[in-house]
C-alpha cells in the first residue's frame, strides 16, 4: 500500500524522516476535460476554490515502508503537448488512460484513440484504464454512464493491468486508484533495474531506467 501526500511541483512535500532518492513517473493520458486535474487535486488534498489545471506535481510517499518520490504528469492528451507526448510516455513507470464515465464516447475514445497511441509510443510501462467522475453513477439526475462491466472488458481487451474507477468527490477512491498504480509502477521500476546492463558491457542501443525526477 502507498501512504503519502501530494504537493505542487514548485513547493514539494516533505515527510518527516524521509529522504527519497528514487522516483516513479505516473503519466495521465486521455481526452482533455475528462477530470484529470480534479483527480490530482483530490490526491494532493486541495479543497475548495476553482478547479485549476495541473500539468505536473510531485508527491513523496511511502511504499512498503520505503520512501519514494512520485511525479505525476497530466494533460498529455492536450494537442499542445503532442511533441512531448512520446518522451513523457517513454519515461513513465505507469500510465493511466483516463476517461469520464459520464461522457458519451469516453470509453470508446480511451480504447480506440488513446490506447493505440500509447502502443505507438513504444512504451513497455504497465497501464490502467481509469474511469473518472464515478460519483455520477449515483447522481439523482444520473446521466447515461458507461457500463461498469463494459469498462472491465475494455481494459482486459486492451491489455491493461486492470480497470480502476474513482471520483474526486470520494477521496478514498482516488487514493485506492493511486495505490494500485504505484504498486504497478514500483514493480516496473524494479524490473527496469534488473534489466539494466552492466556499464562495462552497455551499448548505446540499450537504455537504463529513466533518470530520477526532481
Amino acid at each position: 500500500a502507498a501512504r503519502g501526500r501530494g504537493a505542487g511541483a514548485a513547493a514539494g512535500a516533505k515527510m518527516p524522516g524521509m529522504s527519497p532518492d528514487r522516483c516513479l513517473h505516473v503519466c495521465m493520458l486521455g481526452d482533455p476535460g475528462a477530470g484529470h486535474s480534479a483527480f490530482l487535486r483530490c490526491y494532493r488534498g486541495a479543497e475548495g476554490g476553482p478547479e485549476a489545471l495541473i500539468e505536473s506535481m510531485v508527491a513523496e510517499v511511502e511504499l512498503e515502508g520505503e520512501p519514494w518520490r512520485v511525479r505525476f504528469t497530466d494533460n498529455m492528451g492536450n494537442t499542445k503537448y503532442e511533441t512531448l507526448r512520446a518522451a513523457a510516455l517513454g519515461s513513465a513507470h505507469v500510465i493511466l488512460v483516463c476517461f469520464s464515465v459520464d461522457s458519451p464516447g469516453g470509453l470508446v475514445s480511451a480504447s480506440e484513440r488513446w490506447v493505440p497511441l500509447l502502443r505507438a509510443a513504444g512504451t513497455e510501462a504497465p497501464f490502467f484504464l481509469v474511469g473518472l467522475r464515478g460519483d455520477n453513477r449515483e447522481a439523482p439526475d444520473r446521466p447515461l454512464c458507461a457500463d461498469a462491466e463494459e469498462c472491465e472488458t475494455a481494459a482486459r481487451l486492451a491489455g491493461a493491468v486492470g480497470y480502476l474507477e474513482s471520483s474526486a468527490v470520494h477521496p478514498a477512491s482516488v487514493r485506492r486508484a493511486v495505490d494500485e498504480a504505484l504498486a504497478a509502477a514500483k514493480e516496473f521500476y524494479a524490473l527496469q533495474w534488473q534489466l539494466t546492463p552492466d556499464p562495462a558491457y552497455a551499448t548505446p542501443q540499450r537504455l537504463a531506467p529513466a533518470a530520477p525526477c526532481g
